[in-house]
């Protein structure tokens, strides 16, 4: 009998404040520069044994390909930004669940504007 019996095992695959370069904003003068952005992912996985490789897991290189892409493109908020970014993380492997934090720290004189979105995969009712 194993340990693991007695437990449930979930695993989230992160990466923390990955400082971006993007072309982001609603004003006139946010749209022919870019912009810091501080971006947070955590994927939980839908695999709910051991990661014993990376075939059951997810290359945190390919989140923050993931996110420096979508910096290249003129996005006017960060609430799409963060929803894109989901998105596409949703795609990146066996992912039940993502949330992003997104924030803007030269938004504001005297603080950083953020926006937190999640992400929940649905299951599907064709069997698959």
């Amino acid at each position: 009998r194993s340990v693991r019996d007695g437990y449930a095992l979930a695993t989230s695959v992160r990466v923390e404040d990955l400082r971006i370069s993007a072309r982001i904003g609603i004003n006139p003068d946010e749209r022919d520069r870019r912009q810091p952005l501080l971006v947070s992912v955590d994927l939980q996985l839908a695999d709910r044994g051991p990661v014993a490789s990376l075939g059951r897991s997810v290359d945190y290189r390919r989140i923050a390909a993931e996110a420096e892409d979508l910096g290249s493109d003129h996005i006017e908020l960060i609430e799409t930004y963060a929803l894109l970014l989901g998105e596409r993380c949703l795609e990146l492997g066996p992912v039940e669940r993502v949330e992003i934090v997104v924030a803007k720290p030269e938004a504001l004189p005297r603080g950083t504007a953020s926006v937190r979105i999640a992400l929940t995969r649905r299951e599907r009712h064709d069997g698959q």
